[in-house]
């Protein structure tokens, strides 16, 4: 008995195994160019989702190429080898971007197949072939397609594709990787996808406070709630969960739920959805009633983000990456199995693509519209300014005791530094091309004051045009 690799009572799954038989066994699983044994498919998706946690890609791809040297290049080890790698970029391409080691390793595997299989059904692995394709799948719309840029114009159709995409982009960037250093330090300081995506969530919550309260009325700012349910509506109908607690998040802070002249003008149903919609979303029960209705969702989905790395913590928190057998601390692989069922909501992702074509000059208003510096305590005075407390005396709710559903929470500390300059500094460049080539029509370099306060509904409490250039009109 092999003590190396210790299967489960049935004799079919792996419940433990050092690292070499466990490649050993994936390459195993190719004796031909797919996998026919429902058992092996499910041990190689789980194997390439939860490598990272035992050995680097490179040293993986490395071990591939030294089992087909220490066969001496037998054909049927080589195409086991061949058959591997090809499988691994096809479905985890991911794992090679920017990692100029593994390409050089991969180059060498592809001298090693196209010298050995002289069969003519050989291809070289192209992992530029992947990249492109990848690439090609997030293409944004036309940019001769002519759409508003002024937030009361664009329907809430499309001011929520253009948030899914957004929030789409930045979940196809998060590496397992990240999610593992995520998960053993419970800090995304190390994990620069991972903290955008906490920022462009809380980003789009203060957004959706802001816009409320950038009205001056209670009836208008019930419209602008009206406008973000409507939103959230066409958001779950895309099963981006994500964006939906983002704006429900948005909805639900206590710096709109004092708002009871506001209040007023909401209809019976805008009220109800949004508390079913929170019900929805609620933490009770480990957000029982949120992972049941994302269990139901066929095809593509956005699962909730803060959700994912909270069932990696616990995951990291309660099983060991290793368990000792006799005098052998092997790969506890049941953890592996249930690591790769929580990493696979992420990887939808990246293996596919939502049903919406953006605008590039919208997505870019929309992309620097969200880079709020609003304080949670900055949104609740501004509350205070629109609707004063009626009882001067009460003491009323604080931002701190919310019921918000910002990442706030989870991820504590990682989003306070400030947005990389360079980074705010592209989005605002491509937002202003965005900006003149919609409404500069003479191509003048001038906007006048009715197009920059049309533009500026997108930008909450931004002075009015006559503040910004007593010359009523504004250049750049």
């Amino acid at each position: 008995m092999d003590e190396s690799l210790i299967f489960e009572e049935d004799g079919e799954q792996i419940k433990a195994a050092s690292v070499e038989k466990l490649i050993n066994h994936c390459l195993k699983c190719f004796e031909q160019q797919t996998l026919v044994n429902s058992n092996d498919a499910k041990f190689v998706k789980v194997f390439f989702i939860t490598y990272h946690w035992y050995i680097t890609s490179e040293d993986l791809l490395s071990s591939f190429i030294d089992r087909a040297k220490q066969s001496k290049y037998d054909l049927h080890v080589l195409s086991q080898v061949y058959y591997t790698v090809k499988y691994w970029i096809v479905n985890y391409g991911s794992d090679f971007e920017n990692k100029e080691t593994m390409l050089l390793i991969l180059d060498e595997l592809n001298g090693i197949v196209q010298e050995k299989l002289k069969n003519g059904t050989i291809f070289t692995l192209n992992i530029e072939e992947w990249l492109a394709k990848r690439a090609k799948s997030v293409n944004t719309g036309s940019l001769s397609r002519k759409q508003s840029l002024n937030f009361n114009d664009v329907s809430s159709t499309d001011f929520a594709n253009h948030l899914h995409y957004l929030i789409f982009k930045g979940f196809r960037k998060i590496s397992i990787e990240e999610c593992k250093r995520y998960g053993k330090s419970a800090s995304a300081l190390e994990c620069p996808n991972l903290r955008d995506q906490i920022s462009l969530f809380n980003d789009i919550s203060k957004y959706v406070i802001a816009m409320v309260l950038s009205h001056n009325t209670p009836e208008l700012r019930a419209k602008s709630i009206h406008k973000f349910i409507e939103m959230t509506k066409q958001l779950l109908k895309l099963n981006d969960f994500n964006t939906v607690m983002a704006v429900v998040g948005g909805l639900g802070h206590s710096a709109l739920l004092r708002l009871n002249k506001t209040k007023e003008f909401l209809s019976p149903e805008d009220k109800l959805f949004i508390k079913e919609t929170q019900e929805i979303l609620s933490s009770d029960q480990n957000y029982a009633k949120y992972r049941s209705m994302a269990d139901q969702v066929q095809g593509f989905t956005i699962p909730v983000l803060g959700v994912v790395m909270k069932d990696l913590i616990a995951m990291e928190t309660a099983v060991g990456d290793f368990i000792k057998e006799g005098e052998l601390m092997l790969i506890n692989f049941r953890k592996m199995i249930q690591l790769s069922s929580i990493l696979e909501q992420l990887l939808k992702s990246k293996k596919m693509q939502p049903e919406v074509t953006p605008v590039n000059h919208l997505l870019h208003v929309i992309r620097v519209s969200l880079r709020s510096r609003y304080t949670e305590d900055d949104l609740y005075d501004m509350s205070i300014q629109r609707e004063p407390r009626e009882n001067k005396a009460s003491v009323s709710k604080s931002p701190s005791s919310s019921s918000s559903l910002l990442f706030s929470d989870w991820a504590k500390g990682s989003i306070d530094e400030p947005p990389n300059r360079d980074t705010v500094e592209k989005h605002v460049r491509a937002m202003v091309n965005a900006v003149f080539n919609t409404y500069d029509v003479d191509k003048n370099g001038f906007i006048n004051e009715e197009e920059f306060d049309a533009l500026a509904t997108n930008f909450p409490f931004l002075d009015k045009f006559a503040v910004l250039d007593v010359d009523w009109y504004i250049f750049f």
